[in-house]
């Protein structure tokens, strides 16, 4: 099998914490069998259209699994490959927002008493995550371009064709990230999503450090 990891950084990767954490990732994950290949995008202002770069770029290497990671976090590499080997095929990891208090950008589904529904294996399906751990299988990629046609473009000199899959913008009146945007199109279709919850990441500032494990911070609600 094999995994392209993919980073959208502006302006390089600056994050030391990050470097360590890939290079024990690809490490571990080769160690396991793996193919592992990593390409990141620099100097790009948009980040929807360096995911969408990012995307085609990784498909036409023939991957079977994009793993997006953003260049501010840092995770264990066991947990990258729990994702990898979960058997779902849009997964992710949960990392907390940049602030003292702690919350968690993902909306998940829930029961009837608003708690959070765990799979058999501890998963949690989400309808909408974070795109900075993410784990997302070929497949994916082939049903949203089957799905969506409307959203192809032509870029730049050499007329690249590139499909925004990470369409940001404003919905029924909200703004809503590049992140959302792709699961919107995902669960539209009925490609389900799902989180992997007891995983330690640390999101980083230019000046703080915010560890969590989101199963835990869900337990003590």
């Amino acid at each position: 099998m094999k995994i392209i990891f993919a980073t959208p950084a502006y302006r390089g990767i600056q994050c030391g914490p990050f470097l360590d954490a890939l290079e024990a990732t690809v490490t571990y994950c080769m160690a396991h069998g793996y193919d592992v290949e990593f390409i990141q995008l620099n100097g790009s202002p948009y980040i929807q259209t360096a995911r969408n770069v990012l995307l085609k770029q990784a498909y036409d290497k023939g991957a079977d699994k994009v793993f997006f990671l953003d260049d501010d976090i840092s995770w264990e590499p066991q947990d990258a490959v729990r994702l990898i080997e979960s058997g779902y095929d849009v997964v992710a990891g949960l990392y907390r927002f940049k602030q003292d208090e702690v919350n968690y950008p993902v909306v998940l589904y829930t029961n009837d008493e608003g708690q959070a529904m765990f799979q058999p294996d501890g998963a949690l399906q989400a309808a909408r995550v974070p795109t900075g751990f993410l784990c997302i299988d070929r497949k994916v990629i082939e049903q949203l371009i089957e799905a969506y046609p409307q959203q192809r473009y032509v870029e730049g000199p050499d007329e690249q064709v590139l499909y925004d899959l990470f369409p940001q913008g404003v919905r029924n009146g909200q703004w809503v990230g590049e992140d959302y945007a792709f699961c919107d199109l995902c669960t539209s279709i009925g490609i389900k999503i799902f989180v992997v919850p007891d995983m330690n990441l640390c999101h980083y500032s230019s000046t703080n450090q915010y560890y969590g494990n989101f199963n835990q911070w869900l337990q003590s609600l």
